[in-house]
């Protein structure tokens, strides 16, 4: 057990903690400084970029379309539920 201690010691001591995330996020911003370079060099990728923003567009246009659909279903819950009120009202006067 003293062993790992004296190892984990010296590892921190060559490479600490700091040091390790500093090459991490090296690492992950140097991923993203290649993403344009890919984009610009390579037709292929552009055009799956260009076929993921038409699919974000269709998308899109999907939700507006649904979101238009509920609204027409909500106005027309709400106005069975008046529907229903003014039929209970009726209901308790009599």
């Amino acid at each position: 057990m003293k062993l790992n201690t004296v190892l984990s010691w010296l590892s921190n001591l060559f490479n600490p903690p700091e040091v390790r995330r500093k090459k991490f996020l090296q690492k992950q911003w140097n991923e993203i400084d290649d993403i344009p370079a890919m984009i610009q060099g390579k037709g292929s990728i552009s055009t799956v970029v260009e076929e993921e923003r038409g699919e974000e567009e269709d998308e899109e246009e999907e939700e507006a379309k649904l979101r238009a659909e509920m609204n027409m279903l909500l106005d027309g819950v709400v106005s069975d539920i008046k529907r229903i009120k003014d039929i209970a009202n009726r209901l308790q006067t009599d």
